[in-house]
């Protein structure tokens, strides 16, 4: 008689070992609490990045001021018309690639005539490698909001004395409201003057809407939609001998 086969028996595969729900809440937890922790730190790190980037920006546009300026009997930079005769800088400083970004402006690249644009009187002096120079990499909002793209603007204003360091733009060309000031003398005149030195008196820095508010689009101050200090509410300043700083707006630089 044929012997009847035994089933054989198939071992199972052992348990693995699995995580258990406290395990995965503890987990997810964890990561929650590092999140909390390193986004506010990255968004601090970004931010004074930003500023550090800003700083340069300035401080290598200041020093192109100054060499235009000792390259030509120390008169800052200034447009001029056919005639020659001085026609004035604008306050806000444009970047020279705006118009092909959809900004209606467009800037004259290394010749005085008919220019009245700083970026393109001073581009000459500065690398062209440098992308964005032109613009504060902390103040996308402003860039945004203004016609041209400002972000930055020089201190070419009637409220110093002397006023227009830079030649006023709706002055009579050739007058001599129209003309740049020279760096070869005082700068600053009379005795009511706060600042004495050049390392006292800015030349460029930041926009936002209390200093630059309702020109070229940018919102005015106390408006909805204000623009505000770009740097953790303050700007960086470039001073006339070529220095960097950063001020809040409770310790601006006295204006002569």
């Amino acid at each position: 008689m044929p012997s009847i086969p035994t089933a054989r028996r198939v071992p199972r595969p052992a348990p693995t070992a699995g995580f258990t729900l406290i395990e995965l809440l503890t987990v997810i937890a964890i990561i929650g609490i590092l999140a909390a922790i390193l986004i506010p730190t990255v968004g601090a790190v970004r931010k004074t990045a930003q500023s550090s980037a800003c700083a340069s920006n300035l401080r290598q546009m200041s020093l192109a001021v100054l060499a235009y300026a000792n390259d030509n009997k120390g008169l800052l930079p200034s447009g001029r018309n056919a005639a020659g005769q001085f026609t004035g800088t604008f306050r806000g400083i444009v970047d020279p690639t705006a118009a092909t970004e959809g900004k209606s402006v467009t800037v004259v690249v290394s010749s005085d005539i008919n220019n009245r644009q700083l970026s393109g009187l001073i581009a000459n002096y500065l690398s062209t490698g440098r992308a964005n120079l032109w613009r504060c990499p902390g103040n996308r909002a402003g860039w945004e909001a203004t016609t041209n793209g400002t972000t930055y603007l020089c201190n070419n204003q009637s409220q110093t004395s002397p006023a227009y360091f830079f030649g006023d733009t709706g002055a009579a060309p050739g007058s001599p409201e129209a003309t740049p000031k020279s760096i070869n003398k005082p700068l600053l005149s009379g005795t009511v003057s706060r600042v004495s030195e050049p390392s006292q008196l800015w030349m460029l820095s930041d926009t936002d809407s209390t200093n630059y508010g309702g020109q070229v689009g940018m919102p005015a101050a106390g408006a909805p939609n204000a623009i505000p200090p770009p740097h953790k509410d303050a700007r960086n300043y470039a001073f006339f001998d070529g220095h960097v700083e950063s001020r809040r707006l409770d310790d601006l630089p006295a204006n002569p």
